[in-house]
């Protein structure tokens, strides 16, 4: 199918299993209560995938937010969209090849300005340490079935 070509169905399929395990919205719901979901943060007005992208969607008022995630070589769920770092930080670093402490090292803000000079690649416990009683994330699984154990992990304790 030319769908198909080239595009991982595991990782969509952990991402709607996810999804479902983390907020069920019925057709209704949805018709009823549309819901504005900052993708990637408030991606337009900082860093995307970045905690100050986060916070400022939720001063904006998003109903959720979406954030992508990998997992990181030693097993740590790192939020950010490319698997590698190249395109936002300037250094071309493998998420799935490299530690917590070197994509930590890395400047993922100042691409989008000076004043966002200093943002970090964020882990998915921070992320959701930003979400307000009542508010909604949604989980974008970027990499393989890996993710999912420390995903989880993760989400039980937030």
């Amino acid at each position: 199918m030319p769908w198909r070509r080239g595009f991982p169905i595991l990782p969509l399929a952990l991402f709607c299993l996810l999804w479902m395990h983390a907020q069920v919205i019925t057709a209704g719901a949805l018709a009823a209560e549309p819901l504005i979901v900052a993708h990637r943060g408030a991606s337009g007005d900082a860093p995307e995938n970045t905690i100050e992208a986060f916070q400022l969607a939720w001063q904006q008022g998003a109903d959720a937010i979406e954030g992508d995630f990998h997992l990181s070589q030693d097993g740590q769920v790192v939020c950010i969209h490319d698997k590698d770092t190249q395109r936002t930080a300037g250094q071309a670093l493998i998420v799935a090849e490299s530690s917590l402490e070197d994509l930590r090292k890395l400047d993922v803000g100042s691409f989008f300005g000076p004043r966002y000079s200093g943002a970090r690649i964020p882990t998915l416990a921070e992320v959701l340490a930003t979400v307000p009683q009542g508010k909604k994330i949604y989980l974008d699984i970027k990499c393989g079935a890996a993710i999912v154990p420390p995903m989880l992990e993760q989400l039980k304790r937030a």
